[in-house]
């Protein structure tokens, strides 16, 4: 059976991301594997800022083991995994070891905050995350599968084998319209993505469409703001590339800002 791991801290925004992984639990054939970290690492930034409860192991579990029963009654399988130290090292070891189809995340609003004051779990998930990752924003409310994903393209065609390997389950379980959204700046020297690619890789229609803004963030959250039944679909690349798309300070930018989940392909993926 296919895994969806979800990172969970109990948090009103981690219940909503778990109840949004259970609405695509069922039509991807998969089971919940709920995992809390216990943050004990020393490095941990958020460990000391009494934003997180602190919980005993037994405590967790327990947690855990409510919340899997709850899904349980619900049909679905879930099973709980209570791990201690570092988050995103415990995280990377999960989706390693259980071989995950998707892992799901919430992301807390900090729309208040300015962005270099942000230090979230989720961000740091982003450089290291082995597997595709599904970032859902703590005030989206649509629990259903999207009905459109918006493919945030640049000129390299070496991202499509990798989002069709990694999208496939979930176009075939929601069957959903995707559009491909390319960015490109005023006297930008680039080469637009070509829409046959995208159609070709994933075996669908796929229209393209490009728009002018030199703020990619910007002009990819106010995309999908048009429209809020989607997802947005990017990847978490090195600034050493070539790309001037998805460097992982613009990726960022893109989850802390998007009112839609944001599916997220790792650099080794793409």
């Amino acid at each position: 059976m296919n895994q969806l791991l979800v990172l969970t801290d109990f948090s009103a925004a981690a219940d909503n991301a778990l109840a949004y992984a259970a609405q695509l639990a069922q039509p991807l054939r998969a089971g919940l594997l709920l995992l809390h970290v216990r943050r004990t690492s020393l490095l941990d930034p958020e460990a000391l800022t009494g934003k997180y409860p602190a919980r005993t192991e037994a405590e967790a579990r327990a947690l855990l083991q409510q919340q899997a029963a709850h899904w349980q009654q619900q049909g679905i399988a879930c099973t709980g995994q209570v791990a201690a130290g570092d988050v995103t090292e415990e995280f990377v070891a999960a989706a390693r070891a259980h071989g995950v189809l998707l892992a799901v995340a919430s992301k807390c609003d900090t729309e208040e905050l300015p962005d270099e004051l942000v230090n979230s779990t989720v961000l740091r998930l982003l450089r290291h995350t082995p597997c595709p990752l599904l970032v859902v924003p703590e005030s989206y409310r649509q629990h259903a599968l999207p009905l459109h994903w918006l493919v945030a393209l640049d000129e390299q065609p070496a991202q499509l084998g990798a989002l069709a390997t990694a999208a496939q389950p979930l176009l075939e379980a929601g069957h959903p319209l995707v559009q491909g959204v390319q960015v490109i700046g005023e006297g930008q020297a680039t080469s637009p993505a070509h829409p046959a690619n995208l159609a070709t890789a994933l075996g669908a229609e796929a229209p393209m469409q490009v728009l002018p803004g030199s703020d990619v963030a910007l002009v990819l959250t106010k995309r999908a703001r048009q429209q809020l039944g989607s997802w947005l679909v990017l990847w978490a690349r090195s600034r050493s590339r070539l790309s001037n798309l998805f460097h992982r300070s613009r990726t960022a930018a893109v989850v802390l800002h998007s009112p839609v989940p944001v599916l997220v392909l790792p650099e080794a993926a793409a």
